[in-house]
């Protein structure tokens, strides 16, 4: 998964860990990612669905709010004080010129919009730490079809782009466009294990 060959751990990560989520797919990603960061260790990963607060298809700083949200979620059901928390949120971003994230949550049709994950990490004694997928792990997402979650009814608060590329057949799995989107370059689940290898990386700096 990682970009890097070897991570310089400055810290051990509890072996007891929450996960904002029941889902399988971001699970198994905490699960196997871990495992990558601290081998020696024998994590015992509890997922608990949390809600995150934000619409079902979250756009730039809505997907850090949705993250963050989560966490205090799975913070708050269980022991803090002793345990590592994570909670993933995918989310779309403007395509920025710039270089620099664009946060905006306000949907402006005339853009390309772009998928990342965004990881938030809480340690027992530390403050919450965010990381977001970089631009070279960002999934652009036809403009049609993000045009087209937008323009259903209820719009992004109940729609997600991967629903709508899987209700009309181009991709296979919505929980995982990314797979057929980048023709198998790039699931889902690389994405979120990479950004949050990442994360742990640069908590460990």
């Amino acid at each position: 998964y990682s970009h890097h060959d070897t991570h310089t751990r400055g810290f051990i990560l509890p072996s007891d860990i929450g996960v904002a989520s029941e889902s399988k797919i971001k699970t198994s990603t905490v699960a196997e990612a871990l495992d990558q960061f601290q081998p020696e260790t024998a994590f015992a990963i509890t997922g608990k669905g949390v809600p995150s607060g934000v619409s079902e298809q979250p756009l730039g700083q809505e997907a850090i709010d949705g993250a963050l949200n989560r966490l205090a979620g799975i913070i708050k059901l269980g022991d803090g004080a002793t345990r590592a928390c994570i909670a993933i949120e995918n989310g779309l971003f403007k395509v920025s010129s710039t270089g620099i994230l664009d946060l905006s949550t306000a949907f402006d049709p005339t853009a390309d919009y772009e998928d990342r994950a965004v990881i938030a990490i809480g340690l027992p004694g530390r403050l919450p730490f965010v990381h977001i997928s970089p631009a070279e792990d960002a999934v652009r997402f036809p403009r049609d079809a993000v045009r087209a979650a937008h323009d259903a009814p209820g719009g992004f608060a109940e729609h997600t782009v991967g629903s709508i590329l899987y209700e009309t057949g181009r991709v296979r799995d919505k929980q995982d466009p990314h797979t057929d989107l980048t023709d198998g370059k790039l699931s889902r689940k690389v994405q979120m294990a990479r950004a949050l290898l990442d994360a742990l990386a640069q908590l460990g700096e």
